[in-house]
C-alpha cells in the first residue's frame, strides 16, 4: 500500500454544464481528477451536487507542492462560487493508503 493524500470538494452548480469546471481543472490537474454527479442537502434543501477528487503521493508534497495544490484548489473554489452562483464549497484533506491492482 502507498500513502497518498486525498482532496474531496463538495458544491453544486446552477446547472448541470460542467465544461467550464474541467477546462479549469484540466489547466492545473493533468495528473487526473474525478467528477462525480450525486444528490446533496444544504440548509435542508436537495439539490443536485459534485464531488470533485485529487489523490495525489506523498512525495509530491515536498518542496512547497502541498501548499500550492491546497492554494489551487481554495482558487477553484472560489471560481466555482462566482461563476456558478454559489455559496460555499466543501474542501476536505484526508490521508489514504492506496493500491492500483
Amino acid at each position: 500500500m502507498k500513502q497518498q493524500q486525498k482532496y474531496t470538494m463538495y458544491f453544486s452548480l446552477n446547472d448541470d454544464n460542467t465544461d467550464r469546471l474541467i477546462e479549469v481543472m484540466n489547466t492545473h490537474f493533468d495528473k487526473g481528477y474525478t467528477i462525480t454527479k450525486c444528490k446533496g442537502v444544504w440548509k435542508g434543501q436537495t439539490e443536485t451536487s459534485y464531488k470533485l477528487e485529487i489523490i495525489r503521493d506523498e512525495l509530491d508534497f515536498y518542496n512547497g507542492a502541498s501548499v500550492y495544490l491546497e492554494n489551487t484548489l481554495r482558487k477553484i473554489a472560489d471560481w466555482i462560487k462566482e461563476n456558478y452562483q454559489q455559496e460555499s464549497v466543501l474542501l476536505t484533506k484526508e490521508n489514504i493508503l492506496t493500491e492500483i491492482i
